[in-house]
């Protein structure tokens, strides 16, 4: 709380002549204005930050002080901290600032990412599914509706699961040597890249070991992520599959800065899957598989892909792109 009110102090100082520049704009009845007209700006504000491409709205639309008066408020209140962030950083960054959602393919290479070459993973590395699995997806099929994105995330949802607790016995099963834990709509703060480009959002999915000695802290959905290896893009539309490539290098690329190791990705749309593994600003991607046919090689890359781990040569291949 300390640390985050003297954020708010320092961004204040530092955008101090931009506040100067706007102060004679603010009339005296501004400082009146009900506690309804408030709780409507802050849900502007809100709208306006989780909108792809829409930040700089924020400068546009907003004057700095509402910003930081807004943001004190929040902080004070001791709720809301990402939004107490991205408050502060629409007005006190002076590059380029995107949403992973809005990076598009044709932008890749200003993330200073190449692709490396493709990863080909062997018969041999298919995993034999539960029979729960088996009968979850079946239910599955037989009774949702697939072309809505909540159905096809179900599916995400259940082939991540039996990936990571592929194999699990109750009688064996120690939550103090298996950490590994998926985490849901993971929220990356802010980071500066090459260029003035700063990234921002959240990660569909991404795997890590949770910090707790124990499990109850993820049962309360207070568990905190650490050594994070894996993240996973839903592609949202069918017809947008292929872009989503765009937004899972940009998280990717974000991850490796932050965690200073190889990531492991996955797009998908819980009906086709690409994977990807992403080290040193290179990249390298499978071919599309399809869950009707390659519905046990999916389940074994993913074994794999959200401990971090690269397969043995005779589960896997990767293929140097030539030029």
């Amino acid at each position: 709380m300390f640390l985050l009110s003297r954020t708010i102090k320092n961004a204040s100082f530092s955008l101090r002549y931009k506040a100067t520049q706007l102060s004679h704009s603010i009339s005296s009845g501004l400082r009146h204005r009900s506690e309804l007209y408030n709780k409507q700006r802050l849900e502007q504000l809100e709208t306006l930050l989780t909108t792809p491409r829409k930040e700089k709205m924020v400068r546009q639309s907003f004057r700095l002080e509402q910003v930081l008066k807004t943001a004190q408020k929040l902080a004070l209140a001791e709720e809301r901290d990402d939004i107490v962030t991205d408050l502060l950083s629409a007005f006190s960054s002076d590059g380029v600032v995107k949403f992973f959602s809005s990076i598009e393919i044709e932008e890749i290479p200003q993330l200073e990412v190449k692709m490396g070459g493709y990863l080909i993973f062997k018969d041999e590395i298919a995993l034999k599914p539960s029979k729960l699995f088996e009968d979850v997806m079946e239910r599955i099929f037989r009774r949702w509706n697939l072309s809505l994105e909540t159905a096809r995330r179900t599916i995400v949802d259940t082939y991540l699961l039996e990936a990571v607790d592929h194999k699990y016995d109750p009688k064996t099963y120690d939550t103090k040597k298996d950490k590994l834990a998926i985490y849901p709509e993971y929220y990356v703060r802010p980071q500066n890249f090459e260029r003035d480009l700063t990234l921002r959002g959240s990660i569909d999915y991404i795997s890590a070991e949770r910090a707790e000695p124990n499990n109850l802290s993820l049962q309360a959905g207070h568990s905190l992520p650490s050594n994070c290896v894996f993240c996973a893009v839903e592609a949202k539309k069918d017809e947008s599959f292929a872009q989503g490539t765009g937004e899972l290098l940009g998280q990717m690329k974000a991850l490796h800065k932050r965690e200073k190791k190889p990531i492991n990705g996955v797009l998908t749309d819980g009906l086709r899957w690409m994977f990807y593994h992403f080290d040193d600003n290179m990249y390298y991607e499978s071919e599309i598989m399809y869950y009707k046919f390659h519905s046990n090689i999916i389940l074994g890359a993913l074994h794999y892909w959200v401990r971090g781990e690269i397969p043995a040569d005779n589960l896997f291949e990767k293929v140097n792109q030539i030029d």
